[in-house]
């Protein structure tokens, strides 16, 4: 069985997280263990998939991974439950804006500094 997760697009996204929740068949989270899962990207050229690592070097969650996205292009990243072989796929097109820069931020805006006239 696949379940089809649709599709996302990414503009100008250096890396996204990925996250399953190997929930069982009660719906309780991160029962199944991480290493029954095998992901996959069809094409690692725009979405190349990447274990998280902590900042000390060691291996971070085993249920996420790192979408990096180095070009623009579209894959399917499928997450496969090897012992069933049942299937989640997620489609990801990676876009670039183009020249210049909107600037679009969250939080604490700080106003521009005006321009000063002649």
């Amino acid at each position: 069985m696949n379940i089809d997760r649709g599709s996302i697009d990414l503009v100008d996204t250096e890396k996204v997280l990925l996250s399953i929740g190997a929930r069982d068949q009660g719906g309780v989270a991160r029962v199944i263990p991480a290493a029954e899962f095998e992901w996959k990207s069809s094409n690692a050229d725009a979405v190349a998939l990447e274990d998280v690592v902590n900042e000390d070097g060691t291996p971070g969650d085993p249920y996420t991974r790192w979408a990096r996205t180095p070009a623009p292009g579209q894959a399917l990243v499928t997450v496969t439950h090897v012992p069933t072989g049942n299937t989640e796929t997620l489609s990801i097109a990676v876009k670039v804006s183009g020249a210049g820069e909107i600037g679009l931020s969250a939080g604490q805006p700080t106003p521009e500094t005006p321009t000063p006239t002649p």
